[in-house]
């Protein structure tokens, strides 16, 4: 019965979304007003009328007109959500009515996705929100031929108005100069192998979204990141269907790289031969530092050219993870990691569903988010709870970084 019930409330939810976002179709959707109270005929106009502040009105007397409340008794507490787009290429046109798709999602279930078009002023508007449940706001604007995604804050009652500001940049294909600020590399050991997690924070220059250039085909290429020799199941936790393929053992990406801190997420699998397993991680562009986490889960790890920190939990429920750090690697320059011990692992390492726990010391709430959105995996909100994962590895990462190496202070991100 509770379930049929929240589905209920859902779809209602959905309905009421879906009309307050088509009402216009464009930037602005009017907030509906509480219809005047009807006066005696003949009563005088008191339409410009205020009812001074603290003062009654005698016993069934009319309430005077916008006298302020937007919740009438019964009705139901409404929120309103905001969104400007910023041009942020300097000397670029103004952003006007680009095209628009508006997500809403309620604990990490999408109730309604909507195409629309932003207004003249680059903003749109979408009030009438219901306040039962906290919503998740989405969008997804196409500018210049690029995608660009923003989540807004929870609408609750405790806040029911949000403004987020999303920037967006013209396209180029003229190459930035770009670099990989932090990449960590996530182990999770089973007796026949190693399953790697393999964020990369890469930074790139200038104000313009980098598209690549096109080959015979039309197909673009923006990013080349090599990948170990063997590595199988490879996945991009943060890229689209389509948007990356592989070549020659590298992971080609077609997706654009827009100017600042872009976060990638990739998984693949590292067979074991013999209780061992051995993989190499080569430096796309110049690195500034790469962090190695390993469980200490009696399993043997060597990684000549990276320096032994200790180990660390990264959260009181997380196992304890081995950490090594390498620092300013040069363009294709390599590491190898070599696990051993294998064979010798208990059963209970591996987790029940068979699959790596993509972040381990991941905080239990946003693990089972993104286990929630695993199926969908164009999913806004699953990159976004990916991504607040990974932020929070790549976060701990550099607080490690400057504990552990007085020499250097990480380079702070946006």
């Amino acid at each position: 019965m509770k379930a049929l019930m929240k589905s209920k409330w859902m779809r209602t939810v959905a309905g009421m979304m879906i009309a307050g976002v088509c009402r216009l179709g464009v930037a602005q959707v009017p907030t509906t007003q509480p219809a005047a109270a009807q006066l005696p005929a003949g009563h005088p106009d008191i339409s410009a009328l205020q009812q001074p502040e603290g003062s009654q009105l005698p016993p069934g007397h009319p309430k005077l007109p916008q006298m302020g409340a937007t919740t009438q008794p019964g009705q139901q507490a409404t929120g309103s959500i905001r969104l400007q787009v910023v041009q942020k290429t300097a000397g670029g046109p103004k952003v006007g009515a680009d095209a628009i798709t508006v997500q809403f999602y309620v604990q990490n279930q999408m109730l309604t996705q909507t195409q629309t078009k932003l207004g003249t002023d680059g903003a749109l508007e979408v009030p009438g929100l219901p306040l039962d449940h906290k919503i998740m706001p989405v969008f997804r604007v196409m500018h210049d031929g690029v995608v660009f995604s923003a989540v807004g804050e929870e609408v609750s009652p405790e806040r029911p108005t949000a403004d987020l500001e999303m920037n967006v940049y013209e396209s180029t294909e003229t190459a930035p100069a770009w670099s990989v600020m932090m990449r960590h590399v996530i182990l999770h050991d089973v007796k026949d192998a190693v399953e790697v997690t393999d964020m990369l924070a890469i930074h790139a220059d200038g104000d313009h979204a980098w598209i690549g250039s096109a080959d015979a085909t039309g197909r673009r290429t923006t990013l080349v990141i090599p990948l170990p020799a063997g590595a199988t199941n490879v996945k991009v936790a943060d890229l689209d269907d389509g948007a990356y393929h592989m070549l020659g053992g590298n992971l080609v990406s077609s997706d654009p790289l827009k100017p600042g801190d872009n976060n990638y997420r990739l998984t693949y699998t590292i067979a074991a031969k013999d209780g061992a397993a051995s993989f190499t991680i080569t430096a796309p562009t110049p690195m500034q530092h790469l962090i190695l986490m390993s469980p200490d889960d009696g399993t043997k790890v060597d990684a000549p050219g990276m320096n032994a920190m200790g180990t660390q939990k990264m959260n009181p429920n997380s196992p304890a993870m081995r950490m090594f750090m390498a620092m300013a690697l040069k363009k294709d320059q390599s590491v190898t990691i070599s696990v051993s011990g294998l064979a010798d692992l208990k059963p209970e390492a591996k987790p029940p569903s068979g699959d790596a726990d993509p972040m381990p010391g991941m905080p239990a709430d946003a693990e089972a988010s993104a286990a929630t959105n695993a199926g969908q995996p164009s999913s806004m909100v699953a990159k976004v709870v990916a991504l607040g994962g990974a932020t929070l590895v790549l976060a701990i990462g550099a607080v490690v970084m400057l504990i552990k190496s007085p020499r250097t202070a990480a380079k702070k991100g946006k």
